[in-house]
């Protein structure tokens, strides 16, 4: 016989002690009924708070309706997790595009991870420059020709994380996203066929119904 336990609180110290109490509990039982007991861990992630502007911003929308605005901890592996784990210079640089109005280009370091560089681009150029162990950011691929002719434009409000050996986008979680435009040649006929809309339309139906939880 399996069980899942999917324990879920912003505060790591009251999940803990949950996840402590079913454990004694289950312990308990067991022994209880002469039965042997396995505990698997499948996923362990430290909360990650959503930008309380965004959160305020929903649930105003939502009382202005005239709908009660409930709350929850989420379990879904958002960019907001992915980025809290892999960079924070890299949510810090993806809370700061949505402040900002107008065009712009902006590139961050960190010092406490100093081969990572960050960067995010609104009505202005940034191109990715996909190189062997080197990567590179500019505003034009002339930048880095003699380096890589490999290229990769950035979407409208994406952010991009490089190392010397990898290259993460992430932008609203576009799940399977079509790509319509390389090293600014246009592939096909620059918008989605009808293969890339049938597997969008499969992935989301999958994640629905089978994707698994993950804590935050």
């Amino acid at each position: 016989m399996t069980f899942t336990v999917d324990a879920r609180s912003p505060d790591p110290a009251q999940r803990d002690l949950l996840l402590a109490r079913h454990e004694a509990l289950m312990h308990e039982v067991a022994e209880r009924r002469g039965l042997g007991l396995t505990i698997r861990v499948d996923s362990d992630r430290v909360p990650v708070a959503s930008d309380p502007e965004l959160v305020e911003a929903i649930a105003a929308a939502v009382n202005d309706a005239g709908i009660p605005a409930q709350r929850m901890t989420s379990g879904a592996v958002h960019d907001a997790m992915q980025l809290a784990e892999i960079a924070r210079v890299a949510e810090a640089m993806r809370r700061v595009c949505r402040r900002l109005e107008g065009a712009f280009t902006l590139v961050a370091i960190d010092r406490t991870q100093p081969d990572l560089v960050v960067g995010a681009r609104r009505n202005s150029p940034l191109v990715v420059g996909l190189g062997e162990g080197e990567n590179f950011l500019a505003s034009d691929v002339a930048a880095f020709v003699d380096h890589t002719r490999n290229a990769l434009e950035l979407g409208q409000d994406q952010v991009v994380i490089l190392t010397p050996d990898e290259v993460f986008v992430t932008g609203t979680a576009a799940e399977v996203a079509p790509v319509t435009k390389v090293d600014g040649r246009v592939i096909g006929t620059g918008k989605p066929g009808p293969i890339t809309k049938e597997l969008m339309a499969a992935f989301k139906e999958l994640a629905m119904t089978t994707g698994t939880a993950i804590f935050e």
